[in-house]
């Protein structure tokens, strides 16, 4: 059991957070990705580990030395490996705890911190003003004439309407 413990900590299997865990870069590059470990799954795996290896310590303490006759290894050797594993699983929690709230701490200011000579567009984007009209005598002769032509007949079309409406309705015919 010791064994498979230690080669699934060791081949990667599970996981152990002082091996795989990385904690976050001391020196911090302006435009250089954070590579550091962000979940908690390395420290859990290693505190499940820890607590079986507590288990398993306290069978062996709670055994006799005639349970282990036949066996390849002695109680006392047996307590010792239990104690060393428990406590080697503990310290990796702890450490690989350490170094996930560190690096999340790091993502937490870093994605608070303005980003610098970087211009982010406006929230609120308005359509530009339209263009200005050239001034008149920028205009040729023909654009002159043609909206001199067209306010003229607006001016007697409402004229027109204006006359029409201040005469005396007409008389139904009688009958």
């Amino acid at each position: 059991m010791v064994a498979l413990m230690v080669a699934a900590c060791l081949g990667g299997g599970s996981g152990c957070s002082i091996l795989f865990a990385k904690g976050p870069p001391e020196r911090l590059e302006p435009h250089e990705p954070i590579r550091c470990s962000r979940s908690y799954a390395l420290p859990v795996v290693d505190g499940i580990i820890t607590a079986l290896q507590v288990l398993r310590t306290l069978y062996a303490v709670s055994r006799d030395d005639r349970d282990y006759n036949g066996m390849p290894i002695t109680r006392p050797a047996d307590i010792g490996f239990g104690v060393g594993f428990s406590t080697l699983f503990l310290i990796s929690t702890g450490v690989g705890i350490s170094r996930v709230s560190d690096c999340n701490e790091l993502f937490d200011k870093v994605e608070r911190w303005p980003e610098p000579r970087r211009l982010r567009p406006p929230q609120n984007v308005w359509a530009p003003p339209p263009p200005a009209q050239p001034p008149a005598s920028e205009l040729d002769a023909d654009t002159e004439r043609a909206a001199a032509a067209s306010a003229e007949e607006a001016k007697a079309a409402g004229q027109a309407a204006g006359a029409a409406a201040h005469q005396p309705a007409a008389k139904p015919p009688a009958k």
